[in-house]
């Protein structure tokens, strides 16, 4: 059961808990208690080796307040989140974990973790006629870069298209009417930025009325 998240001063780690051992063959689970007005956390993850720790990795999760990484093996790891607060950061409790040795016959599911993307233009429900333009505007996530665009569009009657390999940085993207684009009523649009390796997808939608 995971405990329950009360708004905090700093990202405590509520699980994995201090001096726990976790699973070595399957992604590691952190979440950690929200602090208003956080924009941004970063999840710092240390491996102890000989009286030292040395950086494995930073992710940064936007405003998710539960994360999926990697597998941890072999090892014990000093965890914290860090909080970026009003150009200020706040730092959470520190924890360790202890890590196994993963079974090599396991092959572990992919981590993946969904950020909130918003959808700065069209507005959500609004009506194009004709051949007016629709374009279509993101906000680029702060720390994200080399990303890609994957822009799906279903139509009112299911059919769903899928437009990739765009910049994902490029925050002005007309879409085209007519066959396999915009079909007459209630188009489903949703914009998917990911960057080759990286765990972290960022996802956002927005559904638009298309009268011919």
């Amino acid at each position: 059961m995971i405990p329950s998240s009360p708004v905090s001063y700093t990202p405590d780690i509520l699980t994995p808990t201090n001096g726990s051992t976790i699973d070595p063959n399957q992604p590691l689970i952190i979440t950690w208690k929200p602090v208003a007005g956080a924009t941004d956390y970063n999840i710092n993850v240390f491996k102890e080796s000989g009286g030292s720790s040395q950086l494995v990795d930073t992710f940064h999760a936007g405003t998710l307040t539960s994360f999926q990484i990697n597998p941890l093996t072999d090892g014990k790891y000093d965890i914290y989140i860090r909080a970026e607060v009003d150009n200020m950061l706040r730092d959470g409790k520190q924890i360790t974990v202890n890590a196994p040795k993963a079974d090599p016959n396991i092959v572990p599911q992919p981590p993946v973790n969904i950020v909130p993307l918003q959808i700065l233009a069209p507005g959500n429900n609004l009506t194009f006629t004709g051949d007016e333009p629709v374009i279509l505007q993101w906000d680029v996530p702060k720390y994200a870069v080399n990303l890609q665009a994957t822009v799906k569009i279903t139509s009112p009657t299911g059919f769903s298209t899928s437009n990739g390999d765009r910049n994902g940085e490029n925050l002005n993207q007309e879409i085209q009417k007519g066959y396999k684009h915009l079909a007459p009523g209630v188009n489903h649009i949703t914009v998917t930025l990911s960057e080759r390796g990286n765990i972290t997808q960022y996802q956002g939608s927005v559904d638009i009325i298309y009268i011919p």
